[in-house]
């Protein structure tokens, strides 16, 4: 990467590999020797070295199975605290050690720090010869380009330099680190640093002036090569290469220093956060390719995200095909797919596209041939839609090395062996997965093959057959596909008996059928012919339309038989919306007739126009109890027009309702609790809680931390719990044990617990504890359909492995919300469900799974412009309830809890008793100072204020006369 820099910003690009010569060249062939040979030492371990280490592994009861990372990671673990173990006079632990890592290295890359833990091993015992750790630091640097990995390499040659390393070796090093690090922005200062000082102390050591100035000459290229490429610390090596060669250095170029201002930005934000997010490492790729930068620099930059997201499948993706599509260089192409697959070996997107690029490059048909069989036989494809991909692609190469001049009558080797393929590809997906192939593909292509290559038309039929019987013969589409197969390498005779079989079975759309077997008798057929198909196709057509007006009579009276309820919520809404607000707005005089009429009075639009001719009063609305003490509207001299009968009192239950004029039930006024800030120190407020728990469970639950005292349950009109409670304790220490219980979970929910407060004197807003970190063990699963249960996850997800925990989201009633929670022990097992059972149908709906990672939450903003206008402890309540409905980055908890945070609950009763007494100027008054805070909504039509519960809460206007004030 850095050679190619050097073309496009230093004018001499010979400068960056100006020191090397034969020798290295040489070193590093014998490199690639050492590396191929260490290749072939690992085919051939001996059986004696895994049985080894399988005895070991029985007896720390840790899984053999090399697909399992989690128990390579264990049993290195394991091995390396065999010093303290019983089993250190059995098994030798370095030995262990070794083995346990070499065999992780072969299924799995390692990370950085495991191969930095393997090599400084292997280097204090000092055993090992200076080849053996050279071929440790070339597999490690390959996994993945570590500036770390590459310092330590280095140093390693500048310390062994005079017993293992000449100085054309530790040149050769340099450049390698140079080329694999030497564009990276914020941590290639390292390498060129080392690089540096190594030549400068060669310079200061040198026997005569000729060899002192060779190696200034060869110093000062090595600055300019440095000072050509933006990185973060180009000012200081520009002080140094002043300090260091006694002379003024020329100015550092413009555009450098322009192209390192345009980059800041990006390395400031992967800075932040460590590891720096997936998004971040996107959009500075997005800007870099944009900007259609040097893609050695590109390149570098796709080598930074894969270290710190390996697991990334689409990562993988864009950098294989960027390297594939602007590279076009085989070793890189090859290698980033060898590394991808390593990385992401469940990927069958992936494994295509990395043998199709060694099919590209004409690689041997024994090696594509051999990595096909390597992935089909190793187990680590998760679904049968994978291993469904890989084989198709396996089939296709077979099909790709018949020879097109071939006669359709010879059997070739070519074709026996791509027949063999496709056998061996339908065996393995019907034995494997009942219903692997549901759409029957690979046969069909089978059968196409056969008839378009080898001529073998009654192969082909065969094998159409056995797709019909397999539950295809009533799809259109099957049959149409076999008849033009028919029609164009078959006979006559067979194709129309294959329209025949067509017609008869076919169900779901049989005119396709009817078209096609006309078409081919109007085109190949004769006169007789064409005649028999229409007399077939009217009978079977008849058939079909009476089959269909049964299926449909039988609907009708399906729907008939339904119960009629949605009718009578549509006819309410219908009442609702009928109010007009220009009618009966004022209760002037009430009048009852001696008899009541007979109809139910719904609305005051009913009594617009006389019915029947009769002559009626117009009867308005009973206005409600607080508005005829409260309101200037109404005078004493109203009521002397009221009968007996209307003045009798109601029951405290019942209450007018003035949208529908009709008595509604009235629930009891809840109970007033009074704030008291003297026991404050002792109580703890409490939320998040199940809703159907008992005030009874809360009390056993924080027993433990001390003697309780007083359990106030919030509870809203209809005394429904609110899911939140206060907690009040003997002493101020049983409350603080109290604290301590955070987070906990109590009848599987996860409680926040905090120090009870008067909101309506506090501006701090409590907030709901969660995780925003990436969860990797955890699934978020969406989509599901409501009859889903924590059962039936558990029976879905635990064959991937140990299962912790599944949560399905509900309602307050307990109805599913379709998300849900699966928690795993391992990873490793997570990451599998994520790509097994993504997207998959449960229940005709489709699922969605991935990994847990709750968004980061923004600070709320302010929404009153005014905050004196808060005058009560209502209005506080009133704008926290409008920031939580308006907050569109709600937690996953909070989202499907609907959890929102409350004043003290003696304060908010008495603000609603308040406000249920207001007068209708005071509610237009608070519905013009809405209107004045709020943004419009969405929903319901006039009513101003935040979508959802919260709006119904802010609005005490009627819709109607909301829409007039409006206006």
């Amino acid at each position: 990467m850095a050679a190619a820099e050097s073309g496009s910003s230093c004018s001499d690009s010979s400068d960056w590999f100006s020191g090397s010569s034969d020798d290295e060249a040489e070193c590093r062939l014998s490199q690639l020797v050492d590396e191929k040979g260490e290749e072939s030492e690992d085919s051939d371990s001996t059986s004696l070295d895994h049985t080894e280490l399988d005895s070991f592994a029985d007896g720390f009861e840790i899984s053999k199975d090399v697909n399992d990372y989690d128990a390579h990671i264990q049993l290195i673990n394991a091995a390396k605290g065999l010093s303290d173990s019983p089993q250190s006079q059995i098994f030798d632990s370095h030995r262990l050690k070794g083995l346990a890592r070499k065999r992780m290295s072969k299924y799995f890359p390692l990370t950085p720090e495991l191969w930095l833990e393997w090599i400084q091993d292997e280097i204090d015992l000092q055993h090992l010869e200076k080849s053996k750790i050279n071929k440790l630091f070339q597999k490690a640097v390959r996994d993945y380009t570590s500036p770390e990995l590459w310092e330590k390499y280095c140093c390693f040659c500048l310390e062994t330099i005079n017993t293992n390393y000449s100085i054309s070796e530790v040149r050769s090093i340099f450049e390698q680190a140079l080329t694999a690090v030497g564009l990276h922005v914020s941590k290639a200062d390292i390498i060129w640093k080392l690089y540096r000082d190594f030549e400068n102390s060669l310079r200061e050591s040198a026997q005569n002036e000729y060899e002192k100035d060779q190696q200034t000459a060869r110093l000062e290229r090595l600055f300019k090569r440095q000072l050509s490429v933006p990185l973060m610390n180009i000012r200081n090596t520009w002080s140094e290469y002043e300090s260091m060669l006694g002379k003024p250095p020329t100015q550092i170029s413009k555009g450098i220093l322009a192209q390192l201002d345009k980059y800041r930005p990006y390395e400031q934000k992967l800075l932040k956060t460590t590891p720096p997010s997936y998004e971040d490492y996107r959009a500075y790729l997005d800007y870099e390719k944009a900007s259609k930068g040097n893609p050695a620099r590109v390149q570098c930059l796709y080598e930074r995200a894969i270290l710190d997201h390996c697991l990334q499948e689409q990562l993988w993706l864009d950098y294989t095909d960027y390297v594939e599509t602007k590279l076009k260089i085989k070793d890189i192409v090859l290698s980033v797919y060898d590394r991808s697959v390593r990385n992401c070996p469940w990927s069958g997107r992936l494994w295509c596209n990395y043998l199709i690029a060694k099919e590209k490059f004409r690689e041997s048909h024994n090696v594509i041939k051999g990595k096909y069989e390597e992935i089909l036989s190793s187990g680590v494809l998760p679904t049968a839609a994978v291993y469904l991909a890989i084989w198709q692609s396996y089939i296709d190469y077979m099909r790709r090395r018949i020879p097109e001049l071939d006669p359709r009558t010879l059997i070739s080797d070519e074709k026996l062996e791509w027949r063999e393929t496709v056998f061996r590809a339908v065996q393995f997906i019907t034995s494997a997965y009942e219903d692997g192939d549901p759409t029957c593909s690979l046969v069909r292509y089978w059968a196409r093959m056969e008839a378009i290559y080898c001529g073998n038309m009654q192969e082909s039929r065969r094998l159409w057959n056995d797709i019909i019987i397999k539950g295809h013969a009533n799809n259109a589409q099957m049959w149409m596909e076999y008849c033009r197969l028919e029609r164009s390498h078959g006979d006559p005779e067979h194709c129309r008996k294959v329209f025949q079989q067509a017609t008869a079975s076919v169900s779901d759309y049989p005119e396709w059928i009817f078209e096609e077997w006309i078409m081919y008798e109007r085109e190949e057929g004769t006169l007789e012919t064409l005649s028999i198909a229409e007399a077939k196709i009217a009978k079977q057509k008849k058939r079909v339309d009476d089959m269909r007006a049964k299926a449909a009579r039988e609907e009708q009276q399906t729907l008939q038989k339904q119960p009629k309820k949605h009718l009578k919520k549509k006819d309410k809404g219908a009442q609702r919306d009928s109010y007009s607000p220009n009618s009966n707005q004022r209760a002037t005089k009430r009048k009852y007739p001696e008899e009541q009429p007979e109809h139910r009075v719904s609305s005051a639009t009913d009594f617009d126009k006389p019915k029947n001719g009769d002559d009626v009063f117009k009867i308005p609305q009973a206005p409600s109890a607080a508005s005829k003490t409260s309101s200037p509207r109404y005078s004493e001299q109203d009521s002397e027009f009221e009968s007996p009968a209307a003045k009798k009192s109601k029951p405290e239950d019942e209450t007018f309702t003035e949208e529908t004029g009709q008595t509604r039930f009235k629930y009891p006024a809840k109970e007033k609790f009074f704030h008291d800030s003297s026991k404050d120190h002792r109580t703890v407020f409490v939320k998040n809680l199940s809703y159907n728990i008992t005030e009874s469970e809360i009390k056993a639950f924080f027993s433990k931390c001390g003697s309780v005292t007083d359990i106030r349950i919030a509870e809203n009109n209809k005394h429904q719990f609110k899911g939140f409670c206060y907690v009040e304790f003997e002493d101020q220490s049983s409350a603080e044990k109290a604290l301590e219980l955070d987070n906990c979970k109590l009848k599987g929910r996860p409680m926040y617990v905090d120090w009870s407060e008067d909101r309506t004197k506090t501006t701090t807003k409590r907030q709901f504890k969660y995780d925003t970190k990436l969860e990797k063990s955890k699934l978020f699963v969406s989509g599901l359909p409501r009859s889903a249960t924590n059962e039936t996850l558990l029976e879905i997800f635990k064959k991937y492995g140990p299962v912790k925990e599944v949560r399905v989201v509900t309602y307050r009633s307990g109805i599913s919300k379709g998300l849900a929670f699966v928690e795993f022990e391992k990873e490793s097992d997570a990451s599998r469900a994520v790509f097994g059972e993504d997207n998959t149908i449960l229940d005709e709906h489709t699922i969605n799974v991935a990994i847990s990672n709750p968004p980061k939450r923004n600070p709320k903003k302010e929404l009153l412009t005014n905050p004196s206008q808060s005058k009560t402890g209502h209005t506080e309540s009133m704008q926290d309830n409008k920031k939580a409905s308006l907050n569109p980055e709600l937690t996953q908890n909070e989202t499907s809890d609907k959890m929102q945070d409350e004043t003290s609950i003696p304060k908010a009763t008495e603000d609603k008793a308040q406000s249920a007494g207001s007068t209708e100027d005071n509610d237009q008054s608070r519905t013009t100072e809405t209107k004045k805070s709020y943004p419009k909504s969405l929903g319901a039509k006039g009513v101003d204020g935040p979508r959802g519960k919260s709006r119904t809460q802010l609005s005490f206007v009627p819709r109607a006369l909301n829409r007039k004030s409006s206006k």
